[in-house]
């Protein structure tokens, strides 16, 4: 509670100046002249001042009037009240939390105290510890307590700081087999932890293994371990692969150090020999403590070689060359081979080539030898049929022609063959006619070069080749007389060849009676048109001369005669 009084000093100031509190002493007094009342007090005008029991904040005043003016004097009653804030919870691991509260005070350097120890004043315009609040790191649930005191008057208040450390729980995991599939941890605890487990669960490894559960950021729980046991596999080898031959037998024996009962499919048994009848993996099974293992062995059953080859060409021309390839069942695998050819023996898994000399039917004939020891023997007979080559001739009714009768009769004298083509050498098609009449080419000096090829049944070919020639006789006209006169007929003097002439070496030269040379031209396809310079020839003789080379013999010839022109 708090007092109200006039204050001791009223020397100077109004009444209003000097109104106030004390806690202390307790006195009445007029102030002169002036009349009061009090607002929020329970004292009536003529009372004295009373206690005042201060539940919350609260401003009192009082009015003075003397007649003539009047004042109001109020004060501000403050309390002491503290809030230490809202208990907490964190988590074993979590770093240091910050407890406390802002003081319900309007008392600026009203103290404060932590149970920890921790002190310090009230500012109404700080922040942090100046409010009362402090960083605290329990390890336990702790209570913290905090007191404020202002003028004497104390408040308190505490907080609870819980920490939390749960421990999650889990169902044990059964004993595992090595190498079987690993477990899977659950990804939460039987009271709710999520979190993660490391390492990875594997069974690759016979022993008793700590796996460590981690639980999730957020969850307020402890780390936890759990041990899974791997019981390593009984050790077993079936053996070795192994390959027979087909009806032979063998036997197996499995390898097991740790002494567990071992099984093999049936019939098999160890160390005993049984025949099988085809290629299959074996299982044997070991059992030790719950744990099973297994392992198979191949056991290959090799037919007996089928024996067989393949010729590239079964039948030719002598000499005939064939490439035998072996196309036996399991070739690559065979170990040894035997080929009888005409009486010769090669050895060769792969292929053999060989050449028969002559004509005739052939038996061929192939042993092989597997990596077991398995032989088996094939022959083809008359497998190769080689043919002798037939003789190819003719003889011709003419062999050097004249390009004016260029036909030839041919008789075919061949023997051993069937068919023929006929070749004349003047790109002509060919003719398969035994005995043909050919008429060759008679527009050029040439020599024709026929080829006859003869074949046998078979197509084995022979060829003979023999050359006609053909002449092309020298022709050609030249006239005595022209008559340039312009009616289009008869216009110039041109000689005409017709055939035996090199058209390329040709020069045609026309002379006047005095022996100049009037006109020359190196085509023959031009003649001369009885003008020399531009200007008509007088009507007159005139002397021509002619030199060329011929076609047949290249000889160089000069012919030489006049001409009359008659306009």
């Amino acid at each position: 509670s708090v007092q109200f009084q006039w204050m001791q000093d009223q020397s100077s100031g109004t009444c209003c100046d000097n109104w106030g509190i004390d806690n202390v002493v307790i006195n009445s007094y007029d102030c002169a002249g002036y009349t009061y009342n009090y607002t929020h007090l329970p004292s009536s005008d003529d009372e004295p001042i009373q206690n005042v029991n201060v539940l919350s904040e609260t401003t009192y005043g009082v009015w003075f009037s003397n007649g003539a003016d009047s004042c109001y004097a109020s004060v501000t009653v403050p309390i002491s009240e503290v809030d230490a804030g809202p208990d907490v919870s964190i988590c074993s691991e979590d770093p240091a939390v910050t407890i406390g509260a802002d003081p319900i005070t309007t008392n600026a350097g009203a103290t404060y105290t932590w149970s920890t120890g921790e002190s310090g004043t009230i500012n109404l315009q700080g922040e942090g510890q100046d409010y009362g609040q402090i960083t605290v790191s329990p390890t336990t649930t702790t209570t913290y307590t905090v007191t404020t005191d202002f003028n004497g008057c104390t408040s308190t208040d505490t907080v609870v700081v819980s920490v939390l450390d749960i421990t999650p729980t889990f169902d044990s995991i059964p004993d595992v087999c090595q190498n079987t599939t690993a477990p899977t941890l659950p990804a939460a605890s039987n009271n709710g932890v999520t979190g993660s487990w490391s390492p990875s669960v594997s069974t690759a490894t016979a022993g008793t293994t700590t796996y460590t559960f981690t639980p999730d950021a957020g969850e307020c729980a402890v780390l936890t371990t759990l041990d899974i046991t791997v019981i390593a596999q009984p050790e077993l080898d079936a053996g070795t692969s192994q390959t027979i031959c087909d009806g032979d037998g063998v036997m197996v024996a499995a390898y097991n150090p740790d002494g567990a009962v071992i099984t093999w499919e049936s019939p098999i048994e160890d160390d005993v020999i049984f025949y099988p009848t085809n290629s299959d993996y074996y299982t044997v099974t070991a059992i030790n403590e719950g744990c099973t293992s297994e392992d198979s062995v191949l056991i290959t059953v090799e037919a007996l070689p089928v024996v067989s080859f393949l010729g590239d060409t079964l039948f030719g021309c002598e000499p005939w060359t064939v490439r035998f390839t072996n196309t036996s069942t399991s070739a690559s695998d065979l170990t040894d081979c035997q080929w009888t050819i005409n009486g010769q023996t090669f050895t060769d898994c792969n292929t053999v080539t060989y050449t028969f000399p002559y004509g005739g039917l052939y038996d061929v004939s192939l042993t092989t030898t597997s990596a077991t020891g398995c032989v088996e023997s094939e022959t083809y007979e008359n497998y190769i049929y080689v043919e002798d080559y037939p003789e190819a001739s003719f003889i011709s009714s003419e062999t050097n022609l004249s390009n004016l009768s260029t036909e030839v009769i041919f008789n075919n004298a061949s023997t051993g063959a069937v068919s023929y083509e006929w070749d004349f050498g003047d790109n002509t098609p060919i003719s398969t006619e035994k005995h043909p009449t050919h008429e060759f080419p008679n527009d050029a000096s040439a020599g024709y070069v026929v080829t006859l090829t003869a074949f046998s049944e078979l197509g084995c070919a022979d060829v003979s080749q023999f050359t006609i020639n053909v002449k092309e006789e020298l022709l050609y006209y030249v006239p005595n007389t022209f008559t340039p006169d312009g009616d289009m007929h008869n216009q110039a003097f041109r000689p005409v060849f017709t055939s035996g002439f090199d058209p390329y070496d040709y020069t045609l030269l026309i002379s006047n009676r005095w022996g100049e040379t009037i006109f020359e031209t190196n085509d023959a396809s031009i003649g001369w048109n009885g003008t020399y310079g531009g200007t008509s020839c007088q009507e007159g003789t005139y002397t021509w001369k002619i030199e060329f080379k011929t076609l047949a013999t290249d000889e160089r010839i000069k012919i030489t005669g006049n001409v009359n022109v008659i306009r």
